[in-house]
């Protein structure tokens, strides 16, 4: 009798426990369930860090360009303002009657003409030289815009990175 109560509970401890089956089964599905979630969630992230290097990508390419721009603009306002200085030195040798105190009527009509010529192409350069520096400042103005956005995305992919880390 012993042996057949023994067997019986040995066999009966075999036996899975309709309550504790589905204890375990349910701890199973809702551990697979939040394994599931985290997967998907991981997804999700990668997903948003590639749109967002592809982003960056483009955005990096603006900034460039407008790096250029703003480059292109500067070294035009230099180049505009050394002809100025250029052309106020040789006006200013020109006028001074001390330069050439003997000069004959054919000479004296070619420095006139010249120092005419100088005048206007200092005037021309004076223009433009507004035209440039609002040309510089509006590039300016786009670089910074463009860094802006480009910092954000930049930010943003930082964020999400720190997501990703474990």
């Amino acid at each position: 009798m012993k042996t057949v109560t023994l067997s019986l509970l040995a066999a009966m401890a075999l036996l899975p426990l309709p309550g504790l089956a589905q204890s375990n089964e349910a701890e199973t599905l809702n551990s697979i369930l939040a394994e599931v979630r985290a997967l998907h969630a991981d997804v999700r992230l990668s997903q948003s860090s590639q749109i967002l290097l592809a982003e960056l990508q483009l955005q990096q390419s603006s900034v460039n360009a407008a790096v250029q721009r703003r480059d292109s603009a500067r070294e035009k306002l230099n180049q505009t303002q050394s002809q100025e200085k250029f052309l106020t030195v040789n006006i200013a040798r020109l006028e001074n009657p001390n330069s050439e105190p003997t000069l004959d009527p054919i000479r004296k009509k070619q420095l006139t003409d010249e120092l005419d010529r100088f005048k206007a192409q200092l005037a021309t350069y004076k223009s433009q030289e507004v035209q440039v520096a609002n040309d510089l400042q509006d590039a300016e103005t786009r670089f910074s815009g463009e860094k802006r956005k480009l910092d954000a995305i930049q930010s943003q992919l930082d964020d999400l990175m720190k997501k990703l880390q474990p």
